[in-house]
C-alpha cells in the first residue's frame, strides 16, 4: 500500500515506509504515548487529520495535546476490541491506505513550500522545520527506516 501511494504521489520511495515507523512502529491502531490524541500509522492530530480529508471519531479539533481525545480512543479500541477494518471504518486515522494518503499529501504540502524532503519530514514533526532538519532525531531515523527498507525491498 505505501508503495503505492509513494508512486502515486511521487515522494521517494521508501519514505512514508520511514515515516510510519518512526510515528507507529508501523501499527496502524498505535495511540501516540504521550497519550495526547494522536493516532494511527501517522500520528495524526484530529485537526490534521481533518484537514486532509479524514473522517475523524469525537469532536476534538486540536492539532496538539488533547489528553481527553486520547482517552475517548483508547476506550473506543478497547470496545472494538483491537478489531483494525471497524476501527479504520470509525476513524480513517487507523485505516493504512487513506492515512497514507493522507499523509502523502501532508509531506507533498510542505515539500512543495520548502523544496526539501527532510524539511518536509522537520515539518510533519514539528510544524515547520529545524534549522538543520538532518540534525534532527525525526529526521534521521525515517531515514534510517527508509534506507532499511529500501535496501531489504530491493530486488
Amino acid at each position: 500500500i505505501l508503495d503505492d501511494v509513494e508512486k502515486e504521489n511521487k515522494i521517494p520511495k521508501g519514505l512514508l515506509k520511514g515515516l510510519a515507523m518512526r510515528e507507529s512502529y508501523g501499527d496502524p491502531l498505535r495511540l501516540n504515548t504521550g497519550k495526547d490524541g494522536g493516532a494511527g500509522l501517522f500520528m495524526f492530530q484530529p485537526r490534521t487529520g481533518r484537514a486532509y480529508g479524514l473522517k475523524v471519531s469525537g469532536t476534538s479539533n486540536k492539532s496538539g495535546a488533547d489528553y481527553k481525545h486520547g482517552e475517548e480512543l483508547r476506550k473506543l479500541i478497547a470496545k472494538n476490541k483491537n478489531d483494525y477494518k471497524a476501527m479504520g471504518k470509525i476513524d480513517e486515522r487507523f485505516d493504512v491506505k487513506k492515512s497514507a494518503e493522507a499523509a502523502a499529501r501532508y509531506l507533498k504540502d510542505d515539500y512543495n513550500k520548502y523544496h526539501s524532503w527532510d524539511k518536509a519530514l522537520s515539518a510533519y514533526n514539528q510544524g515547520k522545520p529545524a534549522p538543520n532538519p538532518l540534525k534532527t532525531k525525526h529526521v534521521q531515523k525515517v531515514r534510517e527506516y527508509q534506507k532499511y527498507y529500501n535496501k531489504r525491498d530491493h530486488h
